[in-house]
């Protein structure tokens, strides 16, 4: 999947494969502009990739019931 990014800038996630399980906590460092909020909004369904796809069990994470698809989004810390 890839990120969208405002016309002038470069698109801050290209080519991400990543999977989170169920049970673990998964931490995201960076630098600033990396792209870590982007990817946690596709993740949780809250933006939509320009190109690709965000799955979860399956199936499109927007599609999911809102319980399925709920995810503690921790940021800023």
């Amino acid at each position: 999947m890839a990120g969208p990014a405002p016309a002038h800038q470069t698109w801050p996630l290209r080519e991400v494969n990543v999977a989170f399980r169920p049970g673990v906590i998964t931490g995201l460092p960076g630098r600033n502009g990396t792209g870590k909020s982007t990817l946690l909004s596709l993740a949780a369904g809250l933006r939509r990739p320009v190109t690709g796809k965000v799955t979860l069990n399956g199936g499109p994470v927007w599609d999911q019931p809102a319980p399925r698809a709920a995810l503690t989004l921790l940021s800023r810390c």
